[in-house]
């Protein structure tokens, strides 16, 4: 008889295959990684001598001391938070529409700003008090959207990132820029040894004539810049002529 896994142990696995993936991409690999906690909380793991390396599950967050690895998977419709600061960093998996508190689009709701609100409020209770929020930089990684105007539309992403980067800097964050990149099933991984890069990877992922997404069966990974002057659009929208 088999033994079934739990959702624990499907994550472990799912973080496995995906150090695995990044090996080929990175020469120095995150491996073993260990777990934070329950959907829809922001876990302060600065003091664990313990956690090396945090995993970040979908719906979640970590508050990380700098020499702390951190790594989230499966980024699909949902955003990977990162923020800066002077003496910590926070990550965060947002999902699309989460009833916990830590969406980012809520498209579906009719009070969708109040939850977006909701969402960065419970981000930002996270900031350690010694952290001044004006120095600190922050980054939304999304992955591409589509040509077709449907809910995963590109402009419609956008501009919910967008909105959501701008009630963190209106609540004080210095800076909270938008990347959007060429993949799907993406993780992100920040580590201690690049501390202005995130390296985010994936399945490579390009937009057809007819707008929708065709995800390839090969892995793609690069560094992306937090700095905000460091802005490179990795995905070029509206060039490809569409099918009739």
């Amino acid at each position: 008889m088999g033994t079934e896994l739990g959702p624990q142990a499907e994550l472990a696995q799912d973080f496995s295959a995906t150090a695995q993936e990044i090996s080929t991409l990175y020469p120095n690999p995150p491996m073993e990684f260990l777990f934070s906690g329950n959907a829809g909380t922001i876990h302060d793991f600065r003091s664990s001598e313990q956690r090396k390396k945090i995993g970040v599950p979908t719906n979640c967050g970590v508050v990380a001391n700098k020499n702390q690895e951190i790594m989230t998977t499966n980024v699909v419709g949902c955003a990977a938070l990162y923020l800066k600061g002077t003496n910590s960093n926070i990550f965060v998996h947002l999902t699309p529409n989460s009833e916990k508190g830590l969406g980012y689009r809520y498209w579906r709701e009719k009070n969708r700003d109040e939850l977006a609100q909701a969402s960065a409020d419970k981000v930002m209770a996270s900031v350690p008090e010694e952290e001044d929020k004006s120095s600190i930089q922050g980054i939304i990684v999304i992955n591409v959207g589509s040509e077709t105007g449907g809910d995963y539309d590109y402009r419609k992403i956008r501009a919910d990132a967008d909105r959501y980067a701008r009630l963190l800097e209106e609540a004080g964050i210095a800076n909270v820029k938008v990347v959007e990149v060429p993949l799907a099933s993406t993780s992100v991984y920040a580590t201690p040894e690049k501390p202005g890069k995130l390296f985010v990877c994936g399945a490579d992922t390009e937009i057809e004539p007819d707008g929708r997404l065709h995800s390839k069966k090969i892995a793609k990974g690069f560094w992306v810049d937090i700095d905000p002057d460091q802005n490179v659009e990795y995905v070029k929208h509206g060039i490809i002529e569409k099918a009739a």
